[in-house]
């Protein structure tokens, strides 16, 4: 790999050697400039180190567009998957999770464009933004298995492939959630009423029926909707 006069430079630096040392790597990232955390990992790949166990959250582009990636399991200690961090990987096709996941929160385009063809999401899960797992060609399948959970507008937009759909208690349902996905069937784990709730117009719309809740989620009216399973 060749490595930017910028990397050559920033990995030359004693206070960077301080932080591999420590296992400072939260530090580190921070430290560096956005564009350049995917070729820190690789970097830190290639030396044998595995910065995972000592982050909190995944970082910003901490390894967008890297097609050597096919499984990734996310350690528990990690709370939160930052902005484009898997973006663009089209070879990941499995994600895992360790028992007892800390996860909260997935940020805008983490995993959008990967290769992922269902998805299982533990119970610490409770927001989702925008984006998240949008344009996932190989997506037909999600199992959210959290409790609350804030949904934000075009989660999985672009997934022409996604089938079906469970989801837990919502606390926050933005629109346009399925966009240009051709789902058939989609499982609430709430009443018709409590999904009402959850969510935040932004835009003028009156939903008194399944299928103005459908329209909203930019899913065919068509589709099967189940309440409280």
């Amino acid at each position: 790999m060749e490595i930017s006069k910028y990397m050559k430079a920033f990995l030359e630096r004693n206070e960077t050697k301080a932080l591999i040392d420590s296992n400072s790597f939260e530090t580190l990232y921070l430290s560096c400039y956005v564009w350049n955390r995917t070729e820190l990992t690789k970097l830190l790949a290639k030396a044998s180190i595995n910065p995972l166990p000592y982050l909190y959250s995944i970082p910003m582009h901490f390894s967008d567009k890297n097609l050597d990636i096919s499984i990734f399991k996310v350690p528990k200690n990690i709370m939160y998957i930052k902005e484009r961090a898997f973006f663009g990987c089209k070879n990941l096709i499995t994600l895992n999770f360790e028992d007892d996941s800390k996860l909260e929160g997935i940020d805008v385009y983490a995993f959008s464009g990967t290769g992922l063809s269902k998805i299982t999401l533990p119970k610490s899960v409770i927001a989702l933004a925008q984006y998240s797992f949008s344009d996932c060609n190989n997506l037909e399948h999600i199992d959210i298995e959290s409790e609350n959970l804030a949904l934000s507008s075009h989660a999985f937009s672009g997934n022409n492939r996604l089938k079906e759909v469970k989801l837990p208690h919502l606390t926050i349902l933005q629109p346009d959630v399925f966009s240009g996905s051709n789902i058939e069937k989609i499982y609430f784990k709430d009443s018709f009423d409590d999904v009402i709730k959850a969510i935040h117009n932004d835009r003028e719309i009156d939903i008194k029926t399944t299928e103005d809740l459908l329209r909203y989620l930019d899913i065919k009216i068509d589709a099967k909707a189940y309440f409280e399973v």
